[in-house]
């Protein structure tokens, strides 16, 4: 048995009127959604170093690879907007994408977390390295045999204290 319409000014068996029955048929009734006490407002995550360090072991390889971020997104299934977020360290990544990308650099995971003496925590260097210029003269390095290699790091070194006395 369906309930007769309710009318402007109805009370309930109490004699209460009901204020959800007064307002016009074009708006629904408004509900009070109250948060629950033990709901709480969540933080957001942030990166810590560990993101930035994979990061950048992540822009290092591609690189080495000569592979763009464009190619990395979509071996990974993810924008290169991401992958520039994930090489920043803006963004952590987790489990199951990190093995993605590893895959798709074609190294195992544990590279990406390389042991501090395999990749230096210094700055200048992880700025050097992971920079295009910075793999074209690593990997042009690389080539060059030992006896002239000591050559070229007195010439880098002697240009560079030249460069700081220009400052």
């Amino acid at each position: 048995m369906a309930c007769p319409a309710a009318r402007p000014g109805d009370r309930d068996r109490r004699g209460a009127s009901h204020p959800t029955r007064t307002m016009s048929r074009s708006q629904p009734p408004r509900r009070e959604t109250a948060m629950p006490k033990s709901a709480s407002i969540k933080k957001p995550r942030s990166t810590t170093e560990t993101d930035a360090k994979i990061g950048r072991r992540i822009r290092m390889r591609r690189l080495e690879l000569g592979m763009s971020q464009t190619d990395l997104a979509n071996a990974v299934g993810v924008t290169f907007q991401q992958i520039q977020k994930y090489e920043k360290g803006t963004n952590g990544i987790r489990g199951s994408r990190l093995a993605a990308i590893a895959a798709a650099l074609q190294v195992d995971l544990p590279f990406l977390f390389a042991a501090k003496d395999a990749v230096p925590d210094d700055a200048i260097v992880d700025k050097f390295i992971t920079s295009p210029e910075g793999v074209r003269i690593a990997k042009a390095f690389a080539q060059i045999p030992e006896s002239t290699r000591a050559t070229i790091v007195k010439l880098a070194e002697s240009l560079a204290n030249e460069n700081r006395g220009l400052q």
